[in-house]
C-alpha cells in the first residue's frame, strides 16, 4: 500500500495516496508496533501528502510523531532522519518560517553529507587502493 501511495502521490493524487498511507499505517501499527521504523516512514509520507494539500497543522502532527519514533530508535547514522528533517524544513518554508526552515534543512544536509563521507570512508577501507575520493557519481544529485 505504501508503494502505491508513493505512485499516487507522484501523480498528484493526494487524497488517494493519503487513504492508502492511512490504511498501511493502521496495519503496521497493529502488526509491527507503534514505534517501528515503517510506522515512522508512513507518518512521514502522511506529513508530506498533507503538506502538499496545504494542511500544515496535520502535516506538522504527523512529522512530530515520526520524529519522536526516529529519535527514540535512532541510530546515529540513520539517513531517514535527514529526510525527515528536510521534510519538516520544507513544511516551515511553505509557511514562510524561513529561519526555522533554513536551520532544519542545514541539519538535514549536514546529516546527508556525514553519511556520504562515512560511505566513502567505508569504500576506501574495503578497497584501500581506490583512487576516487568522495561519494559515488550522481550522489550529489540524489540528495539534492
Amino acid at each position: 500500500m505504501n508503494h502505491l501511495g508513493l505512485v499516487l502521490r507522484s501523480q498528484g493524487r493526494y487524497p488517494e495516496a493519503e487513504g492508502l498511507y492511512r490504511k498501511a499505517l493502521q496495519v503496521h501499527q497493529q502488526t509491527s508496533g507503534p514505534e517501528h521504523p515503517a510506522v515512522a516512514a508512513l507518518l512521514q509520507n502522511l506529513g508530506e501528502v498533507c503538506r502538499f494539500q496545504g494542511r500544515f497543522a496535520e502535516a506538522n502532527t504527523f512529522n512530530d510523531q515520526a520524529l519522536q519514533i526516529r529519535e527514540a530508535s535512532q541510530k546515529s547514522d540513520d539517513p531517514e532522519m535527514g529526510t525527515l528533517l528536510n521534510n519538516i524544513g520544507a513544511l516551515h518554508l511553505d509557511q514562510g518560517q524561513y529561519a526555522r526552515a533554513e536551520s532544519l534543512i542545514q541539519k538535514a544536509l549536514a546529516r546527508c553529507s556525514g553519511n556520504a563521507n562515512r560511505a566513502a570512508e567505508d569504500r576506501r577501507r574495503i578497497d584501500p587502493g581506490r583512487t576516487r575520493k568522495g561519494p559515488a557519481p550522481g550522489y550529489d544529485y540524489a540528495i539534492s
